[in-house]
């Protein structure tokens, strides 16, 4: 009992308000000048050339449902002196107002559905509505106005490719402020969040813009709102988020190790 006793006790650490993590500026800087700058740059010099990629890599996915000589790959300009963007051409889908007013009673319907009983105020319910609603009132624009819609799969196309580019440009600063603010002990961690966010990121960008264009070239534009209020950069932002919370559980698991011990101050 007694050395059960004193085994605890060397286990004890001291309260939390009186700790705090070890920083280390050199290491700080050396993980974001020569980790994070450096992916920066690269991308940022090399956006033309993925743009290109991506934009061939997909025709040659949606070549199987769209005829080949409907699509080419053209290019706009992005940021200056440094490249191009170069993203798809294709025809748009024929708006038909049949196909918009059932897609307008089954939103309702569902919307009423997701909006009451249990489901009411569940958080995936809240999302739903979300799309739901956009949906009803892109319905009730194509309805009044379909001919005043001002964008063409082209145009969403061109859109679609300069978000995706600027979010991962984007990503990189937000990953490099997120992992530097938790201390200089976790490089392995880090890099595995970084890697983990950029290819998670690369693969749904290009899974989702398959799907874009396949819907608005050749089924209807009038899903053309909700998809991007719903799984556009909404929904990029929901699962950095859920990253960063899996590596921040991950970081607190270390911290409270044993093994940690060498990165906080007292």
């Amino acid at each position: 009992m007694k050395k059960e006793r004193e085994t605890l006790k060397r286990q004890i650490r001291f309260s939390h308000t009186y700790r705090h993590l070890r920083v280390e500026k050199l290491k700080q800087n050396l993980y974001l000048w020569f980790v994070i700058l450096p992916l920066f740059i690269v991308l940022l010099l090399n956006y033309d050339k993925l743009s290109l990629f991506i934009s061939e890599f997909v025709r040659n996915i949606l070549s199987t449902v769209i005829p080949l000589s409907d699509m080419s790959i053209v290019s706009s300009s992005f940021i200056p002196y440094l490249g191009d963007i170069h993203y798809i051409s294709l025809p748009t889908a024929i708006y038909q107002s049949g196909l918009n007013l059932i897609t307008l009673l089954i939103s309702v319907l569902l919307f009423i559905f997701v909006s009451t009983g249990r489901r009411k105020g569940h958080p995936f319910s809240i999302f739903i509505e979300m799309g739901l609603f956009v949906q009803i009132i892109s319905c009730i624009f194509f309805l009044f106005a379909s001919n005043d819609f001002p964008y063409t799969a082209t145009i969403y196309s061109e859109l679609y490719i300069k978000q995706q580019i600027s979010l991962w440009l984007f990503f990189f600063v937000i990953i490099g402020l997120v992992t530097v603010l938790l201390g200089s002990g976790y490089f392995v961690y880090n890099l595995v969040f970084v890697l983990k966010i950029i290819s998670y990121s690369f693969i749904y960008g290009v899974l989702r813009y398959i799907t874009y264009l396949f819907i608005v070239s050749q089924i209807s534009t009038i899903y053309m709102a909700t998809l991007f209020f719903t799984l556009g950069p909404l929904f990029d932002f929901l699962y950095i988020t859920y990253f960063y919370g899996r590596y921040v559980s991950r970081i607190i698991e270390v911290n409270e190790s044993k093994e940690s011990e060498d990165i906080w101050q007292w």
